[in-house]
């Protein structure tokens, strides 16, 4: 019956990480490719002049530009580091929900894989339909976000081993002393 009563609160658990995931995706697709972004680049022109401007190959250029427009004041507080900061918190569901649901990609450099390859993805997405830039800078910060959320994972996993196994001890003291009880009473 215990067995039994686990399964099914592991079944709930999946359905209910499985349901996190899906929202959490159709949110990622709102707020990357749909919600109107103000994208300081013009969108009609063709691709190659767009590239021209809404590509960035060198890592951390965007983000020592926010730093240095930070520290001249040539920039508002808020928008740089809603960009760096944003980027991170981004993806940090991704790193935690993925290995939750997925046993195979529990290892974090399986999780870290799949993760590069939807961040790649989602830039080069962002890039063809000129809703964003194509910024290994982004791609850097996502994948902060992806390591963060794994670190979470771990954690919460370890917390759940750990509470598991104190309540199926407590669990078997308890069938130990019915049947010891038992026992006893059909001695006397």
């Amino acid at each position: 019956m215990r067995a039994e009563r686990e399964n099914i609160m592991k079944k709930a658990l999946k359905i209910i990480l499985g349901a996190a995931l899906a929202v959490y995706v159709l949110a990622l697709v709102y707020i990357l490719f749909l919600r109107g972004r103000g994208n300081v680049y013009d969108q009609a022109q063709p691709l190659s002049e767009y590239a021209k401007y809404a590509v960035n190959l060198i890592p951390f250029e965007t983000i020592n530009g926010f730093w240095r427009a930070l520290r001249e004041n040539r920039i508002n507080t808020d928008i740089a580091l809603f960009n760096i900061f944003g980027n991170i918190a981004l993806f940090v569901p991704f790193g935690f929900l993925i290995p939750c649901l997925e046993k195979k990609l529990r290892a974090l450099w399986k999780c870290a894989a799949v993760s590069f390859v939807v961040v790649l993805a989602v830039e080069t997405l962002q890039f063809i339909f000129k809703v964003g830039s194509f910024d290994v800078d982004d791609i850097i910060l996502n994948l902060i976000g992806v390591i963060i959320g794994y670190a979470v994972y771990k954690i919460a996993a370890a917390i759940y081993k750990k509470t598991s196994k104190s309540l199926k001890k407590k669990q078997n003291v308890k069938q130990n002393r019915r049947y010891v009880n038992r026992r006893v009473k059909h001695s006397l």
